[in-house]
């Protein structure tokens, strides 16, 4: 049977008021009795009832950990960490898997954390509203964000560009090879309408600072130090841009003069820039803090192509098998389904724009059109080529050649 504080006080011979001030770690009480208290304790096994010891202190002792995923390397770590640090203080952290998208979740965690379950929040990855914070300072529950940043509310972010150099440090460290990529900039920015009329949507600005230079930077930091750039619309503009923002970098440019050529075209019109090492292909038109060494790593040299992919709406994506290799393609809108490659249990995987891909891919682009998609051309070499779709549904990304996402993104990346 359980012990209580009764107990306790009858071994000992004190009254159990005096056992329940020990135990709250009351001065009042001798040493002597203290040390008594306490041995009797341990020696009855006895564990406080928290529910009520709750009630009377008016706190749980439990810190709320929200994320929309406990899967991932980086959650994983950072609960390890999240978890250590409380325990020293003597509380315990609860972990509770939502998005905090949608209505009913917001009413969730109004519901948990505001009627008395946990004496403080802490948000892991969740860019919640700025409502929910206000619910919760109303209420004088502490409430910390990790990574999700917002306006107003205590946050902590990792420093990634910190983390970048440190990873570029290392591969110099290993004398790992140089690494080329190349940048898709010669789109039209047609979804971007009037903003695209007298500029290359390369130069469009999020929070200051123009998509090219956002890929330049991200590029540069990951240790890729030559580049080249496909231009077209407004072509002279980027080349300007980029030749008085960035001259100490090796910087090239492939100028499609008549007409966009599409990434397959512009990658084959590039061609000579490359050598035999695997080189990176980065659309300009997204946003996105996926770690490009890590990937880079993941990247397997026999592959013909390792693609950024994630978990997300997107009515265009790709099929895959049960490795993750490409097998075929589907268009939800349209309801044009191609399977290269016939596999049981595909799955789905939606392409960030983000591509590592071996030089033996030029001998099998020779064949197409000047103009053609990088994307077809997948889709057909599927069929008896590897190419693997690597998950980063854990990052954050964000398409900016829509302008709907123009703010959104400005938010997200500040």
């Amino acid at each position: 049977m359980r012990a209580t504080i009764k107990d306790i006080a009858k071994k000992v011979g004190v009254t159990p008021a005096t056992v329940s001030m020990v135990l709250n770690g009351s001065l009042k009480i001798s040493s002597i009795t203290r040390e008594k208290v306490l041995k009797a304790a341990r020696e009855l096994k006895y564990q406080p009832n928290e529910i009520g010891r709750s009630l009377v202190k008016g706190r749980t002792n439990n810190i709320a950990v929200v994320s929309d995923t406990f899967g991932s390397l980086f959650s994983y770590e950072a609960v390890r960490g999240i978890e250590t640090e409380l325990r020293k203080e003597g509380f315990n952290p609860i972990l509770y898997s939502t998005r905090v998208e949608t209505n009913e979740d917001m009413s969730m965690v109004r519901e948990l954390f505001l009627g008395g379950n946990s004496d403080g929040v802490i948000f892991l990855n969740i860019f919640s509203g700025k409502e929910l914070v206000e619910d919760f300072q109303k209420e004088n529950k502490p409430v910390v964000f990790l990574e999700g940043m917002i306006e107003d509310a205590p946050g902590v972010r990792f420093n990634n560009v910190a983390g970048a150099y440190m990873a570029v440090d290392y591969l110099v460290a290993k004398n790992r090879k140089k690494m080329k990529a190349i940048i898709f900039a010669a789109g039209l920015g047609g979804r971007l309408k009037e903003i695209t009329k007298d500029k290359p949507k390369a130069l469009v600005e999020v929070n200051g600072k123009t998509l090219v230079a956002y890929a330049i930077e991200k590029l540069d930091y990951y240790g890729f130090d030559e580049i080249i750039i496909n231009v077209h619309h407004h072509y002279q503009q980027i080349i300007d841009f980029v030749r008085k923002h960035y001259s100490q970098q090796k910087i090239h440019f492939s100028i499609e003069k008549e007409y966009p050529l599409e990434t397959g075209g512009g990658l084959l019109k590039a061609k000579d820039f490359f050598d035999e090492k695997h080189f990176l292909a980065y659309n300009t038109d997204i946003l996105s803090d996926i770690d490009l060494a890590a990937f880079y790593q993941q990247h397997q040299t026999e592959d013909l192509s390792s693609l950024a992919c994630m978990q997300r709406e997107s009515n265009r994506r790709f099929l895959t098998d049960a490795q993750d290799y490409l097998c075929g393609w589907e268009n939800i809108s349209s309801g044009e389904r191609i399977i290269s490659r016939k596999v049981d249990n595909m799955k789905t995987a939606a392409f960030c724009g983000i591509h590592i891909i071996n030089p033996k891919i030029f001998e099998f682009l020779e064949q197409n059109q000047a103009v053609f998609s990088i994307t077809k051309s997948y889709i057909e070499l599927c069929e008896k080529h590897k190419i693997k779709a690597i998950d980063f549904s854990n990052n954050k990304w964000i398409d900016v050649g829509k302008k709907e996402n123009i703010s959104k993104a400005a938010s997200i990346f500040r």
